[in-house]
């Protein structure tokens, strides 16, 4: 679950460190995985919780 968190991080430093050296397209683009690297870390989480309920549930607690 981490990794989602470190690839955010790092996607946003990228953003900066691509615009600030005047390369727009790049940081654009970087921006868009930020974007899809918060979408996959909710999406992840919630499947993750389901399957824990699911768990939950098959084993009677």
């Amino acid at each position: 679950m981490e990794a989602w968190i470190y690839w955010l991080l790092i996607n946003l430093a990228s953003v900066w460190l691509y615009h600030d050296r005047n390369l727009d397209i790049y940081a654009a683009l970087i921006a868009l995985y930020s974007v899809l690297s918060i979408w996959g870390f909710f999406r992840w989480r919630a499947s993750y919780q389901s399957q824990l309920e699911e768990g939950a549930h098959a084993s009677g607690v």
